[in-house]
């Protein structure tokens, strides 16, 4: 049963830290703009390999899409606009959409400063609706812009009504945008009427991770709402010494064992200094001998 999509803590049904591993590396990309009158669409370049693994699929990076306002709610209301970023199966399965809220604000990151120069360079290129321009940004890539943040999941449909897989990050990890731009954003697309509508809402509190085909990963099969299966695969071999340094009570044992050895290592040192200064040994207390003796 599909519900209107309203993205808040109070909705979330369970936890998918594993059930809905994200992880991700992006390449730079050159962008073709096109305003289709709701919507700026941004074409993406042809990425030579899989960008993300999502349980366990991989996916190509397809297109982007601009509206305003967000198609989805965030407890309770919508944002000022909304970032959709669509990957294609490389297997054919269900796609995945990655969404982001944009929210009027006087503070900036790196997403920021992208995502102004596009909706800049469309609304001096590409006005009008059908219209089309080339965006060049040397250094345009989607690691720049997805937030390294929990986020929910949720299986929907999306803007073709077909099923897809949907990652929804927080309005408190928002896009923020300054006014001038989000007024310049509303003067070139027309409000959207499109309402996000899927199943149960999950959400996972390990975010994203960094994809790396030789490093560590974790990939896993959703098998619904049973415990969470996690493959952790590395070929790194000095994972193994760091982690027991990391860990605490590995920690402790080899601080004990390196306070005995330099207690004896004193101790030896000191008995051989009044040995050099006495001709004799030191003795222990009586107390340490054995009665009768």
């Amino acid at each position: 049963m599909s519900n209107e999509i309203n993205i808040s803590p109070k909705n979330v049904q369970g936890k998918c830290d594993n059930k809905c591993s994200y992880e991700f590396e992006y390449n730079n990309t050159n962008l073709v703009a096109t305003n289709i009158g709701t919507l700026i669409m941004l074409k993406c370049d042809n990425a030579p390999k899989p960008q993300v693994i999502y349980n366990s699929e991989k996916y190509t990076t397809n297109f982007m899409f601009i509206a305003t306002p967000s198609i989805h709610k965030f407890n309770d209301s919508t944002t000022d606009a909304e970032l959709l970023i669509e990957h294609e199966c490389v297997t054919g399965g269900d796609k995945l959409i990655v969404c982001i809220p944009i929210i009027k604000s006087s503070n900036s990151n790196t997403a920021t400063s992208l995502i102004t120069e596009v909706i800049n360079n469309v609304a001096a290129n590409a006005p009008k609706g059908g219209e089309s321009t080339n965006i060049n940004m040397s250094d345009f890539n989607i690691n720049s812009i997805v937030p390294s943040k929990p986020f929910y999941a949720y299986t929907g449909n999306d803007m073709h009504g077909q099923s897809s897989n949907f990652i929804v990050f927080g309005v408190i990890d928002a896009i923020p945008l300054n006014d001038n731009v989000l007024s310049r954003l509303n003067n070139i697309i027309k409000t959207n009427s499109i309402q996000a509508t899927g199943g149960s809402i999950y959400y996972n509190s390990s975010g994203p991770g960094k994809k790396n085909d030789e490093g560590i990963y974790i990939s896993c099969k959703p098998t619904g709402s049973s415990t969470d299966q996690t493959t952790v695969v590395t070929d790194n071999p000095s994972d193994s010494s760091d982690s027991l340094w990391n860990d605490p009570n590995g920690k402790m044992a080899i601080e004990v064992l390196l306070g005995i050895l330099g207690f004896l290592f004193f101790f030896s040192m000191l008995n051989y200094a009044y040995v050099f200064m006495t001709d004799k040994p030191i003795r222990l207390p009586a107390v340490f001998k054995k009665q009768g003796t």
